[in-house]
């Protein structure tokens, strides 16, 4: 019903916008159900596939995002996760001049703290994995 109208008919304009939402209303739930039982089977690709369905039909809708980012995550795609929420955030901010939802910015905030700490780690276990591997390399050359 996206696009079509007809003229002169309020009526019909009422009846076709209260189908348009109840249309849009079963598509999240179906696509909510799919990627629930994606979720479920451990199918984290197919999960992100339908939160991204879901967050297009309204990208200024928190949840959606949230739940979208959930699954970027378990899917191991923590940038893409954080980027999401940047988006979410600009738009926002621009189409409603409103602050960031709260448990957006929270959980990103804590994705990109997590990130952070990962980093740190490996930079500090990289310089003892050269040094280690270069001791090895120096024990079998006096072996062989």
């Amino acid at each position: 019903l996206g696009g079509f109208h007809l003229a002169g008919a309020p009526a019909f304009e009422r009846w076709a916008e209260e189908e348009r939402r109840v249309l849009e209303r079963d598509y999240l739930r179906a696509l909510e159900a799919l990627s629930e039982a994606a979720e479920r089977a451990g199918r984290t690709g197919d999960a992100v596939q339908w939160r991204r369905k879901a967050a297009a039909v309204d990208p200024l809708d928190s949840r959606a995002t949230l739940a979208l980012m959930r699954a970027l995550v378990a899917h191991g795609d923590v940038t893409t996760a954080i980027r999401q929420a940047a988006i979410h955030e600009a738009l926002i901010q621009d189409e409603l001049e409103l602050p960031p939802d709260r448990e957006v910015v929270a959980y990103a905030k804590q994705l990109k703290e997590k990130q952070t700490a990962i980093a740190e780690q490996q930079e500090a276990i990289a310089p003892e994995a050269v040094v280690s591997g270069a001791k090895e390399q120096v024990l079998q050359s006096e072996s062989g």
